[in-house]
């Protein structure tokens, strides 16, 4: 079984209240077969690809992001946190 790397890249956006934020998960070497999904926070999923999109930058925002790719079989997690400036 390949081994595969998850990063975070922060697309736009900066961390500051009212700013929209984009960040996207990636995975390498890319795998078409998995599912990609965000969990929020408070362990919703707020995204089902790899793209996590916050239109406006809330304090009720702020917190842990985990990006979750799921493999036939098993899943890997990255998680990155946010906080405002």
């Amino acid at each position: 079984m390949p081994t595969h790397t998850i990063a975070i890249q922060h697309v736009s956006g900066s961390l500051h209240f009212d700013s929209r934020i984009e960040l996207k998960c990636l995975l390498q070497p890319p795998n078409n077969s998995t599912i990609k999904q965000w969990v929020g926070p408070r362990g919703e999923i707020v995204s089902n690809n790899e793209h996590l999109l916050i239109e406006r930058f809330r304090p009720s925002d702020q917190g842990a992001y985990t990006c979750r790719i799921i493999f036939p079989g098993r899943q890997a997690l990255q998680q990155v946190k946010t906080r405002a400036a």
